[in-house]
């Protein structure tokens, strides 16, 4: 919601005398404030980049743009909430756990043991997972639960996510 848009009048309080102040500088703070309120929590795409997308080693995640039903966030002061779906990717190499996702750019997240939240796997069956933010604060951590290998597969791998972070 905008700020009223009302002049400054230098008067004797009645707000009939005056001179009106410099409302063109008045007007540029107004601004100033509604575009930094306007971009509280607004939700951002997370630019496409495959190196986002790792796996345990030895194990190949394949992740094309195409792949990326959203990649979404948004941020209110220290705390990120981020929406993450992938689809049909594949993977290759020898069977590993975990899956990295890197955090969107210009943000690291604070390491927490146990704060992770669930999400929906498919990869060739149906999994529930947790999500954790890695001890690089740069990256989230996702394995299945129970914590078991991947199956390695040609594009059945399929990840959804929502997950609440603390910023540093």
């Amino acid at each position: 919601m905008p700020i009223e848009r009302t002049p400054w009048i230098d008067d004797d309080g009645s707000g009939t005398k005056g001179t009106v102040l410099n409302n063109a500088e008045k007007m540029l703070l107004y601004d100033q404030i509604d575009a930094a309120i306007a971009a509280i929590g607004l939700w951002q795409a997370t630019p496409f980049n495959a190196a986002d997308y790792t796996a345990s080693p030895g194990m190949a995640w394949s992740v094309a743009a195409g792949n990326v039903a959203y990649n979404r966030y948004s941020v209110i002061g220290k705390t990120l909430t981020w929406l993450v779906y992938i689809e049909a990717a594949a993977l290759a190499g020898t069977p590993g756990n975990q899956l990295f996702v890197k955090l969107p750019p210009g943000l690291s997240g604070e390491y927490k043991r146990g704060v992770a939240t669930t999400g929906q796997l498919y990869d060739g069956s149906s999994h529930r997972g947790w999500v954790r933010v890695n001890l690089d604060g740069l990256s989230v951590i996702v394995e299945q639960d129970p914590v078991q290998n991947f199956a390695l597969n040609s594009g059945l791998t399929y990840l959804q996510f929502e997950i609440i972070i603390e910023l540093n």
